[in-house]
């Protein structure tokens, strides 16, 4: 039975991809995959996930797209969205923290701490969409 539903992650590496989705459902987690920002940012838009993991750095555009698409319609605004990314600059970082996501992860990423972040954000979530609707 599955515990929790992260229904997408958009990340370009097929291995890195591969390798999550399988830890990650090993974990309770549901798993879909989209390829790039634009077909992330459609799956997020029909799916509303319970939290989204993105790459900075994908084919059609930055991990940056998605974030700042999320976090602009009302329908996914409250998802949370966890940056995975090979870039560990500071500036980046604040960049990306300060555009609303949840957590900011470097790769090679330890899976626990991944795990951990995506089951505490999940969990705030439901939280705060349990209060506004009280």
């Amino acid at each position: 039975m599955l515990q929790h539903v992260l229904r997408l992650a958009v990340i370009d590496d097929d291995d890195i991809t591969r390798s999550l989705q399988l830890r990650l459902e090993h974990s309770g987690f549901e798993v879909c995959r989209a390829r790039n920002g634009k077909e992330g940012m459609r799956l997020a838009l029909e799916w509303l996930p319970d939290a989204v993991v993105t790459d900075l750095v994908l084919p059609d555009g930055e991990g940056m797209f998605v974030l700042n698409q999320l976090k602009a319609h009302d329908e996914t605004k409250s998802i949370p969205v966890i940056v995975l990314t090979g870039q560990g600059y500071e500036a980046i970082k604040r960049q990306v923290l300060q555009g609303g996501t949840a957590a900011y992860l470097t790769k090679p990423v330890n899976f626990g701490e991944l795990l951990q972040s995506l089951k505490m954000q999940i969990k705030e979530a439901q939280v705060v969409k349990q209060l506004a609707h009280a």
